[in-house]
């Protein structure tokens, strides 16, 4: 599951979240979660979330999914499309606000990224666990027919008795 905090719907007074499979919902950000906090990552943003995505280092035991906070007129210098970097044989990438959610859901599950963070994946998983549900339930309901079809058709078979001439 991957989402974005997508646009402002005017309509709806609430923010579109969209998944990375296209379906959106609208969360009411300012009522439901007034602590919220979005990913640093756009050129309006002095510093930027970057994910740790891999750690080489010996002495620094960072954990991979770890987000750490940069300058971003600093990494500008270095690449002005910087999408990955290295420090310290630590590679970083741009946080995405899934990550983000994930990482503060990991810190205190009591934070309102994280209440959302739950709240999206149930929604994104729903539809799947409705799946998944509806096709057990298909083989069940074939297994029970093909019983009942079987003992009806030994039922016909015991009272039919066929002579041979």
């Amino acid at each position: 599951m991957n989402y974005k905090l997508a646009e402002f719907s005017a309509n709806e007074n609430k923010f579109v979240f969209k998944f990375d499979d296209s379906r959106y919902t609208y969360i009411d950000l300012s009522y439901d979660f007034p602590e919220y906090k979005y990913c640093k990552n756009s050129l309006h943003d002095e510093y930027w979330h970057f994910t740790i995505i891999k750690n080489n280092s010996k002495n620094d035991k960072k954990k991979i999914g770890s987000i750490e906070e940069f300058k971003y007129i600093k990494l500008r210098k270095i690449e002005t499309t910087i999408k990955k970097f290295w420090l310290d044989n630590i590679l970083y990438r741009i946080s995405n606000q899934t990550e983000y959610d994930k990482y503060l859901f990991n810190q205190n599950k009591n934070c309102d990224n994280a209440k959302l963070f739950i709240l999206l994946n149930s929604i994104y998983y729903e539809n799947e666990d409705n799946e998944i549900n509806n096709e057990i339930n298909n083989e069940i309901n074939n297994e029970i027919n093909n019983e009942i079809n079987n003992e009806i058709n030994n039922e016909i078979n015991s009272k039919i008795k066929i002579t041979y001439v």
